[in-house]
């Protein structure tokens, strides 16, 4: 049976989306920024419109579902002149669409990129910021994850690049977050997620003996404990780069977006299938999510107890050729 790659990934998603929930219920503090005005124009199912005004600054934010399709525009004018315009679209039907994405938001964050200067750049990324978290921190939980709202993240991630590229030689990278390819999150680069690091630590410390547990943990819990009291913030890219490297994981997601038939371990990033033992949920595809958790659930789960694991349950489901018959529905 191949090897269950359990990896300081999980952790760090795990944390990851604690921090998110804190994230969704704070409202913009932003120095510059004095009168904060959200309103929306339309909302209906399968089309929301809003705009958002801060000093003399407009944004426009529109998002449609057509069918499979989503298209999304987000227009900021400052005064009486229109600043910036950016578009988004993918097809969900498009089992592969998640992947796609990525190259979207690194082609727009290249392409936009000289169209302003730094400086106008750092000033649309905090008061898209502060829309967006408004926006957010206004509708029901389970509408964050609409993909009508979702859509603004992709723009979000786009100017974060941008700005976050002028400290790093023109680089417009982005490294989506794990949680992001299985529904767990919306799209966040790494490069751009904040963690309160005392925060962390404190979790680290409560939950040290599962934390080391995971491939690379007691790396992670080390390198927390050290820099504790000499940063307030870590970086999600930070955490994951003492376990593996950014550009190969973009590489890895890049390659994987071209494969259209079966997919094999061996492209996956953590060698592991959706539907594999320890792989969190039950998917076709590779795993982006593993946890000692979710391993030990899918033990227990083998047979199919219907008292410990639920009507979702199907034995024979796991990985082919084994001796044994075995099931995820986690």
């Amino acid at each position: 049976m191949k090897k269950i790659i359990i990896t300081l990934i999980s952790a760090v998603s795990i944390i990851y989306l604690l921090s998110y929930c804190t994230k969704k219920n704070e409202i913009s503090s932003l120095d510059n920024i004095q009168e904060n005005v959200l309103t929306q124009i339309y909302l209906d199912e399968y089309s929301v419109q809003y705009e958002y005004s801060s000093e003399n600054f407009l944004i426009e934010f529109s998002s449609i579902n057509d069918c499979d399709e989503n298209y999304s525009e987000v227009i900021i004018t400052r005064g009486n002149q229109q600043l910036l315009k950016t578009t988004f679209d993918f097809i969900k039907s498009d089992p592969l669409y998640k992947y796609l994405t990525l190259d979207k938001v690194e082609r727009n964050s290249k392409d936009k990129r000289e169209l302003l200067s730094m400086d106008e750049w750092i000033d649309i990324k905090a008061i898209f910021d502060s829309f967006l978290k408004e926006l957010v921190g206004s509708i029901d939980n389970e509408k964050v994850y609409n993909d009508m709202i979702k859509s603004g993240f992709y723009h979000m991630s786009i100017y974060n690049t941008i700005v976050r590229s002028y400290s790093k030689n023109g680089d417009c990278n982005c490294t989506p977050v794990p949680a992001y390819f299985i529904n767990k999150s919306n799209f966040w680069c790494q490069e751009d997620f904040e963690f309160n690091i005392k925060q962390l630590a404190e979790y680290y410390e409560a939950n040290k003996e599962y934390i080391e547990t995971l491939k690379g943990g007691k790396i992670a819990y080390e390198y927390i404990r050290k820099n504790k009291n000499s940063k307030d913030i870590i970086m999600y890219s930070e955490i994951s780069e003492l376990q593996y490297s950014l550009s190969d994981m973009r590489s890895h997601i890049k390659n994987y977006k071209q494969k259209r038939g079966t997919t094999e371990r061996k492209d996956c990033w953590l060698e592991m299938l959706g539907s594999d033992l320890g792989c969190c949920g039950n998917y076709s595809g590779c795993c982006w999510l593993a946890t000692i958790d979710c391993l030990n659930h899918d033990i227990a789960c083998l047979k199919c107890d219907k008292w410990h694991c639920g009507w979702a349950c199907e034995p024979g489901i796991g990985i082919s050729g084994d001796p044994e018959e075995q099931s995820n529905d986690n």
